[in-house]
C-alpha cells in the first residue's frame, strides 16, 4: 500500500514537473524571440537611460515586468492547463488566427518604422502587441488575459515623442516658475517672473542688492519627475487591493502631488540663491533631480494608500471551487488558480 502511494506521488509530482517545464520553454521561445527582434532597439532604449533623465525610468520597468509576471503565476498555471482540458477547437483557432494576426501586424509596422524619422519609437511600440500575439500562438486567449497588464506595461520602454516632452515642459515650467515665485515673495524674498526664449526666468533681488536669475526650463519643470512617478503609480494602484474608483484615487492623487513637490523643491532652491548664493543653490540643484522627486512621491503616495486605503479583511474561500466540485472539467480554478487535479502535458 505504500509503495502504491509512493509511486503515485512520484507520478504526479513528475506530471507536474512536465507541466511546468511546457510553461518555461513556451516563455523561453517568447523571451528569445523578443531579444533577437529588439536586441539592437532595448540596447539603444537602455544606453539612453543611463544618460538622458527624461528616459531613466525605463531602467525600472524590467524589474517591474519581472515581478508582474511573478504575481500571476498561478492563474498563467491554471488558465494553460484549463485550454489543454476544457478548450474547443474554435477557441484554440481563433487564439492562433489572432495571435498570427497581431504579429503580422507588429512585424509590418517595425518595417514601416525603420524607414521614418522616428524608428526607434515605431519599432518600441510594436513590442507590447508583438508579446502579445506570442502568448495567444503558444498559449491562449485566458493566459493573454491574466497577462493583459504586464504586456501593456511594456508600452513605457517608447521612449517619449520630443515635440510632446517639450510642449507639455513648457507649460509646466510655466505654471512651476509662477507658483513658485508667488511663494517666494510670500515668504518675503523679492522676486520677479519674466519670460525668455528658454523660458520663464525668476530674478531674486538679493539682501546685498546682486540679482540673481533663474531659468526655469523643460528640465525644471517636473515633465521627467511626473513619467517616471506615472509608472510608479500604475503599478501601486495595480497591486493595492481594492475597489477600481480607488484604484484610480492612487493616480489622480499622485500628479498633483508630484507638481507641488517641484514647486516645492524650486522655492527651496530659491530660499537657498536669496541667502546663501548662486553655487550653494546650483549645488541642490543637481542633487535633488527628477530621480529624487519620483521615489519621494512615490514614498509619499504608498504611505496615503496604507493610510486611506485599508487593506480588506481576509477573504473568503473561494466560491468556485470551495468546497471542492464534483466532476470538475477543469485541472485549475480560473477564479483563484487553485490546483483541482494534476496537469498531464505533453511536450511536442
Amino acid at each position: 500500500m505504500q509503495d502504491l502511494k509512493n509511486l503515485n506521488t512520484s507520478k504526479m509530482t513528475s506530471l507536474l514537473n512536465q507541466h511546468r517545464l511546457a510553461i518555461a520553454l513556451k516563455f523561453s521561445v517568447i523571451t528569445a524571440a523578443v531579444i533577437a527582434l529588439y536586441f539592437q532597439d532595448l540596447s539603444l532604449v537602455f544606453r539612453g537611460a543611463l544618460t538622458d533623465e527624461s528616459t531613466f525610468h525605463i531602467l525600472a520597468i524590467p524589474f517591474i515586468f519581472a515581478y508582474l509576471i511573478y504575481r500571476r503565476r498561478k492563474m498563467i498555471d491554471a488558465s494553460f492547463q484549463n485550454e489543454k482540458t476544457g478548450a474547443n477547437g474554435f477557441q484554440k483557432i481563433f487564439s492562433t488566427i489572432a495571435g498570427v494576426s497581431l504579429f503580422a501586424i507588429s512585424i509590418f509596422t517595425y518595417w514601416y518604422g525603420s524607414y521614418t524619422f522616428i524608428p526607434l519609437e515605431y519599432h518600441m511600440l510594436t513590442l507590447p502587441f508583438l508579446t502579445a500575439g506570442l502568448i495567444l500562438i503558444l498559449f491562449n486567449l485566458q493566459t493573454l488575459k491574466q497577462l493583459i497588464f504586464p504586456v501593456a506595461f511594456l508600452i513605457f520602454l517608447t521612449p517619449p515623442p520630443a515635440e510632446i516632452l517639450y510642449g507639455v515642459g513648457s507649460a509646466l515650467a510655466n505654471l512651476s516658475a509662477s507658483a513658485s515665485n508667488f511663494l517666494a515673495n510670500t515668504f518675503g524674498m523679492h522676486s520677479t517672473l519674466s519670460i525668455s526664449n528658454t523660458g520663464p526666468i525668476i530674478t531674486l533681488l538679493r539682501p546685498n542688492q546682486t540679482a540673481l536669475p533663474f531659468n526655469v526650463d523643460v528640465a525644471c519643470s517636473g515633465i521627467y519627475s511626473i513619467i517616471g512617478f506615472l509608472i510608479f503609480a500604475l503599478f501601486i494602484a495595480y497591486i493595492t487591493p481594492g475597489k477600481l474608483r480607488n484604484k484610480f484615487a492612487i493616480l489622480v492623487m499622485g500628479i498633483p502631488l508630484i507638481l507641488g513637490l517641484n514647486i516645492i523643491r524650486i522655492t527651496t532652491i530659491l530660499g537657498i540663491g536669496y541667502n546663501y548664493g548662486e553655487d550653494l543653490a546650483l549645488q541642490v540643484f543637481h542633487s535633488v533631480g527628477a530621480t529624487v522627486l519620483m521615489f519621494v512621491g512615490t514614498l509619499i503616495l504608498l504611505a496615503i494608500t496604507e493610510k486611506v486605503f485599508k487593506k480588506p479583511k481576509p477573504s473568503e474561500p473561494c466560491p468556485t471551487c470551495n468546497p471542492f466540485p464534483k466532476n470538475f472539467a477543469q485541472s485549475s480554478c480560473l477564479n483563484c488558480g487553485r490546483l483541482l487535479k494534476y496537469p498531464k502535458t505533453k511536450i511536442n
